[in-house]
């Protein structure tokens, strides 16, 4: 229904408010997980396509008896499994007005007020990390796909004519790196995977000798992948001796903080990630620590022009009057 009544609308909002409030409020009565399967969730749903809509409250009622008991509850209290938050009843509110307003971020000329928005918040994060004032980012879809936007960055600065590139990762780095690799045309096969020590960190002295033997056989070194939190232990890597190292190479540095560079927020964390400032790209995942919605992920650069040259394209239709300092309709 594309113009539901007033009254319609806000019948469904007390019924999803409702709803919500049952839902937080009898967790600890449910299982954390349910065991089932697929087979026997395909058969609680009507695959018929459907000719005519159904109206709301059947709908509603499918979510109830079908998605929310068949569903792992991240919110429970005995939920520690895997990486996922809970998320927040203040996150889903907001996800709502978000989606009410369908903002269309591509560009200042679709959404001013959400881009600025957007702008003020990424610059919140990058002050956070404590990156330069010139850093700048943008929100996307997971750490998957910020690590492919840092990556496709790193990947346009370094010229590749020379020979084949290289990149630098430890054993313990998340697999969307390799993915990332793959689909930027640098191949799962030309990542170095560097040892780590016994705690899990990235060894220095096998990325050096990596690089130096791909040097010796005519390799182009152009990155390395540092962790900022690694999924299975947490581990950080030493950033500021992979700063050194990528600047004696002239190497892109890229951190992985999907899972843990929030982290930095604890005064007791805080040591752990010394010199992550001082990385060219950082992939972040707020709907992990900062328990927002799924999905929210968030890229910064150290100098936003690397990735402008990367990834700008002007259509006719999106042309803008004036610069990103004076964004304005005339």
């Amino acid at each position: 229904m594309l113009e539901p009544s007033a009254d319609e609308l806000r019948d469904w909002g007390n019924s999803v408010t409702q709803f919500m409030i049952d839902y937080l409020g009898g967790l600890r009565d449910r299982p954390a997980y349910r065991h089932t399967s697929s087979r026997e969730i395909r058969g609680r749903l009507d695959s018929t396509l459907p000719i005519r809509g159904t109206d709301f409250n059947s709908l509603l009622k499918v979510l109830r008896e079908t998605i929310v008991p068949f569903s792992r509850q991240n919110a429970h209290p005995r939920m520690f499994g895997y990486v996922q938050s809970p998320g927040t009843p203040i996150g889903a509110f907001a996800d709502l007005l978000a989606s009410t307003l369908n903002a269309n971020l591509t560009i200042w000329r679709s959404a001013p007020a959400p881009v600025e928005l957007e702008r003020l918040t990424i610059d919140w994060i990058r002050q956070i990390l404590g990156f330069p004032a010139e850093a700048d980012g943008l929100f996307v879809s997971g750490g998957s796909m910020a690590n492919l936007a840092a990556l496709g960055a790193a990947r346009h600065a370094r010229d590749d004519s020379l020979g084949r590139l290289r990149m630098y990762a430890s054993n313990a780095t998340h697999f969307s790196i390799a993915k990332a690799a793959a689909l930027l045309g640098i191949g799962r096969e030309n990542i170095r995977h560097v040892a780590v020590d016994e705690s899990f960190r990235m060894q220095v002295d096998d990325l050096v000798a990596k690089i130096n033997a791909d040097l010796a056989s005519d390799y182009i070194p152009f990155c390395v992948v540092a962790n900022a939190g690694t999924v299975d232990t947490g581990a950080v890597d030493s950033l500021r001796e992979i700063r050194e190292i990528a600047d004696r190479f002239q190497l892109w540095m890229h951190v992985d903080g999907s899972y843990g560079a929030f982290a930095i927020l604890a005064e007791s964390a805080r040591r752990l990630f010394a010199g992550v400032e001082q990385a060219d790209s950082i992939a972040l995942d707020p709907h992990k620590w900062l328990y927002l919605p799924v999905d929210v992920g968030c890229v910064i650069y150290r100098d936003p022009e690397a990735a402008r040259a990367a990834f700008a394209h002007e259509a006719e239709y999106t042309r803008m009057f004036g610069e990103e300092a004076d964004e304005a309709f005339v």
